[in-house]
């Protein structure tokens, strides 16, 4: 329900979080990368008690590399595919290892780990795109709102220019203000629903 005035169009709002959740995410990497120093660091000691370890400590953190880079903001396939290949790479080495390991006593882990770091980079690099950022649930500020509706410029009339564009996030598409600080938020389900509407003219072609 549209119950709160429109927010300011050169609000510097959206910027800002933008980039605080880069930082953000900077700010978990430096973590990561520290914590596994530490482990690195006391690799030697934690091997008397766990033989594998050097193996599968590495592979655990990348395992955990969704959990830490989160931001996908703007949206980029290859950035997706990497990261879930890596992070494939880090449960299908585990898991290979871990099974190779006990079933051979621990020699033959490494082997393991490598035919199922091989498989999970494999469905890591083609799963995880699918769903970093799928449609399901998305929502989505003024401005990325605009930006969806204007690539389909070309082949649907009813946003055939910036003015229709305008009009259609004004007017037509429901929006909401889910932190009571006067910036729309759209559903995408939403967008889309509208894209598949008829032209209002019943025209199949975008407007000149």
């Amino acid at each position: 329900m549209q119950d709160t005035p429109a927010s300011d169009p050169l609000s510097l709002d959206k910027p800002v979080d933008d980039i605080k959740r880069h930082v953000m995410q900077i700010e978990s990497m430096v973590l990561f990368v520290l914590g596994f120093q530490v482990i690195v660091l006391f690799q030697h000691q934690l091997e008397v008690y766990f033989e594998d370890f050097w193996l599968l400590a590495p592979l655990a953190y990348l395992a955990l590399l969704p959990l830490v880079m989160r931001v996908n903001n703007p949206k980029y396939t290859p950035r997706s595919m990497l990261r879930g290949a890596l992070s494939g790479i880090g449960v299908g080495g585990g898991i290979g290892g871990g099974i190779a390991g006990t079933l051979t006593g621990g020699l033959g882990a490494p082997a393991g780990a490598l035919v199922g770091a091989a498989v999970g980079a494999f469905l890591g690099a083609f799963v995880y795109p699918l769903l970093d950022g799928g449609t399901s649930g998305n929502l989505l500020q003024r401005g990325d709102a605009f930006d969806y509706l204007y690539r389909h410029r070309g082949k649907k009339p009813q946003v055939a220019n910036s003015r229709l564009v305008d009009q259609a996030l004004d007017n037509v598409i429901p929006w909401f203000d889910k932190n009571r600080d006067r910036r729309r938020w759209y559903a995408l389900e939403d967008l889309e629903g509208f894209l598949k509407r008829p032209p209002a003219d019943g025209t199949n072609r975008p407007a000149v």
